[in-house]
């Protein structure tokens, strides 16, 4: 860890260090308030209601197997930390929320001690405040659900690499055990996974300054990583089980788990004879060629070893596929293990100038500049989900990380002018951060995921807030130099200064939401926008209508629910409906098109088989959702077309709503 101030800026003032402790204590009187005041009030999330369905499964049959077969395994670990907890209280919100509530406390004195290896013991301490006072860990600290416990885990994880890089031997056995460990905790798994391989890539001038690689730690990576790839390939929810679907089910066409880039060579076949494209072939050539030469004498001058000219050679390679962004991203991770510290002016010119011939000879041919820069697409994988939900916290961690890049290539600069071959702990473990992140990032936005929501970066989201911390600070002692005299002192005030612009004016923090977080508007998240909504994860109000159809519903009637999730509060459900273009029947049906995966319950998949019911003089509550906040469900838009239909209910958010169908009204 970093000395008594950080040696990247001036020395923090003698006074920061009581009062961050005193802005600390607040933070984590108000952290814990507002994670556990009013837990189990409200129903539960969609994505709570599976979780804690498959947790009644534990209890029910000591594995979380559906009612039709198959497993559900996401959360694994937490699902049997939980069930206990549900056995001893009844309360499913309250059980669910808890071991959450615990696991984002724990993470924070974590947090803390990261940022130790890279700034002051003050700014350490405001960095662990403000994720105690954070919105995003607050709400996902109430949310049933793994991200949490993910996020520590995989927050424990770069605790371990950076107790490594610092030279700790006893960091080789809790890397892979924490990869294991990840396993039973989040499909994510193989992000907590990827900084187990760290060590292998690590420039040898800088691994030799480190603990040798004990023998059995490559073996033991090597079975956390098959045991990481069998979660991910094997389908457990099919496993033992009937086919799900009907046999006239025609399921859509998958996508690649990958991300695949979208290569233009079409265009240059078409164009091959013109004059444009065959000087944009001349100029991609000439790049080619430029290149080469220059990474084969720097090779033979030893400027390069052969790790360095292997990893230059695929950005080569990468830039003849027009993905620069991808090239561009390898070599600077690469750079930040240490590697090309002894390239000079003249190889950065002309491999600058290779790259530029390339890049222009592909624009001719594309005549646009997006193809360059689209893959992996950071801004519409990453930016834009951010940007959509909380548009100024975004820019500040945009801004955060651009500014640690710089502090990273800064530090890479003086190294190479200096002619070191080792950089101080703060700077190692700043440059490991960044490595982390952005390598993680890189991958993230290569997967091709159905859902694009903030909440799949979530684990992310502790560096982009230290980042921001480590920003303002850097900037803060930069300033501070120029006022020479006192420089601490202005430091310190510059600190608090930008520290309390980003508290003020980020979406994640605001007193409103903190004093009533467990009231409607927080927890329905009806005081927010849809994207808003989703970045803290909705949660509709799916018990009163439950309670609804119990008052009114009699014996004889049949009672039907669209409602993702409010047949876990109606009593004596006989149907759930989905149609099959709905993405929930393919995620909800089972017992080749009979059965609710979930619940067991029959499933409906027609209107007329709706439509036979009520035209045999049966009376049919039929429950809707998700139509609130800018959202409409179609089911709802045909029902309520319906004359027989007559709306009786809605939810207190307004997302569901009950109807009762009869002829005989």
């Amino acid at each position: 860890m970093v000395d008594s101030h950080s040696r990247h800026s001036p020395a923090t003032p003698a006074w920061l260090t009581p009062l961050a402790w005193l802005i600390l204590g607040f933070a984590v009187l108000g952290g814990i308030w507002s994670r556990f005041v009013g837990l189990g009030v409200w129903n539960l999330s969609l994505d709570e209601y599976y979780f804690m369905s498959s947790v009644q499964f534990i209890l029910d049959k000591g594995v979380p197997e559906f009612p039709c077969g198959g497993y559900y395994v996401r959360g694994l670990l937490q699902q049997y930390i939980t069930a206990p907890l549900l056995y001893l209280t009844g309360d499913p919100e309250l059980a669910g929320r808890l071991p959450t509530a615990v696991a984002n406390l724990l993470t924070a004195p974590v947090i803390y001690v990261i940022a130790r290896y890279v700034v002051s013991k003050p700014v350490a301490l405001l960095a662990a405040a403000l994720f105690l006072l954070s919105l995003w860990e607050i709400e996902f600290a109430r949310f049933a659900r793994m991200y949490a416990f993910f996020q520590l885990v995989f927050a424990l994880q770069v605790l371990w690499l950076l107790q490594w890089r610092a030279g700790h031997a006893e960091a080789f056995w809790r890397l892979p055990a924490t990869a294991l460990l990840a396993v039973l905790v989040h499909e994510g798994a193989i992000f907590v996974l990827m900084l187990c391989f760290v060590p292998l890539v690590l420039s040898p001038t800088e691994a030799r300054h480190l603990p040798r690689t004990p023998r059995w730690y490559w073996p033991s990576v090597g079975v956390a990583t098959i045991v990481t790839l069998a979660f991910q390939l094997v389908d457990m929810r099919s496993l033992g089980a009937p086919v799900r679907t009907p046999a006239d089910y025609v399921k859509p066409p998958s996508d690649s788990r990958i991300d695949l880039p979208d290569l233009q060579f079409e265009l240059v076949l078409n164009g091959l004879g013109s004059p444009l494209t065959i000087l944009a072939l001349a100029l991609i050539g000439a790049g080619v060629v430029m290149l080469v030469w220059r990474l084969v004498k720097d090779h033979r001058t030893a400027l390069i070893d052969w790790r360095g000219t292997t990893v230059i050679a695929a950005a080569i390679g990468l830039c003849l596929l027009h993905l620069f962004v991808l090239a561009a991203m390898l070599v600077f991770l690469f750079m930040l293990l240490g590697y090309f510290r002894a390239i000079r002016l003249p190889s950065l010119l002309a491999y600058a100038a290779g790259v530029a011939a390339m890049a222009i000879g592909w624009l001719l041919i594309l005549r646009s500049p997006v193809p360059l820069a689209n893959y992996p697409s950071f801004y519409w994988g990453f930016v834009a989900t951010y940007l959509a939900a909380v548009p100024v916290e975004t820019l500040w961690i945009v801004a955060g990380i651009a500014v640690v890049s710089l502090i990273g290539l800064l530090f890479q600069i003086g190294s190479t002018r200096a002619g070191t071959t080792a950089d101080t702990s703060e700077k190692n473990s700043l440059k490991l951060l960044l490595l982390v992140f952005l390598g993680c990032l890189t991958v993230f936005c290569l997967l091709n995921t159905r859902f694009t929501f903030t909440r799949y970066s979530f684990h992310l989201y502790p560096l982009m807030l230290l980042f921001i911390v480590v920003a303002v600070d850097w900037l803060a002692g930069r300033v501070s130099t120029l006022a020479n005299a006192r420089s601490s002192t202005v430091h310190g005030a510059l600190l608090l200064l930008g520290l309390g612009g980003y508290a003020l004016s980020s979406e994640h923090y605001g007193w409103r939401h903190l004093l009533f977080v467990d009231h409607a508007e927080y927890s329905l998240r009806s005081a927010y926008p849809l994207y808003t909504e989703f970045h803290y994860y909705q949660r509709d109000d799916f018990e009163t209508v439950g309670q609804k159809v119990g008052e009114l519903a009699a014996p004889e009637d049949v009672i039907i629910s669209s409602s993702p999730a409010a047949d876990y509060y109606i009593p004596n459900i006989s149907y759930i409906f989905h149609t099959q273009d709905d993405v929930r029947y393919r995620e909800t049906i089972s017992c080749r098109g009979t059965e609710h995966l979930w619940t067991g319950i029959p499933m409906l998949s027609d209107y007329d088989e709706v439509r036979a019911l009520v035209d045999a003089g049966t009376r049919v509550w039929f429950v809707t959702g998700e139509n609130s906040n800018g959202r409409k469900d179609p089911v709802d838009g045909v029902i309520s077309t319906w004359p027989e239909a007559r709306l009786v209910y809605e939810s207190i958010d307004g997302s569901d709503r009950l109807y009762e169908i009869s002829t005989n009204r």
